[in-house]
């Protein structure tokens, strides 16, 4: 049995089976891309965060909060926007801070910078 759209003219047999597999294999749903939430290049980058936030916010200088003097439990980064990604591993950029400190900077983003918090 030959279908009108078909390739083959030869053989009506193996047009039929060509043509069904074709057809068969047409109607198979695909399961739809998932993208991922974070690339393996990130990835990659927050495990080495990680490991250097704990090793920053365990040093004796950065116990402290700059801001509000409470125990720190944060690593601000200075830089924002655009920069973030760039400095996102570069400890010379990073302030150990409490929340009450992290909110602060955030809130008060002019005296901020200032005082040299945001850049």
């Amino acid at each position: 049995m030959k279908c009108d759209s078909c390739v083959y003219i030869n053989v009506a047999q193996k047009c039929f089976l060509k043509c069904q597999i074709r057809i068969d294999n047409s109607k198979k749903v695909k399961a739809p891309y998932k993208i991922p939430k974070v690339s393996k290049k990130r990835q990659a980058e927050d495990l080495r965060y990680k490991v250097l936030r704990e090793e920053f916010l365990s040093r004796k200088e950065n116990q402290i909060c700059p801001i509000s003097k409470q125990q720190t439990v944060e690593v601000h980064h200075t830089y924002s926007g655009k920069d973030r990604a760039k400095y996102y591993l570069d400890i010379t950029t990073w302030i150990a801070v409490s929340r009450d400190g992290h909110n602060w900077i955030h809130d008060h983003s002019q005296d901020a910078r200032e005082q040299g918090y945001l850049k």
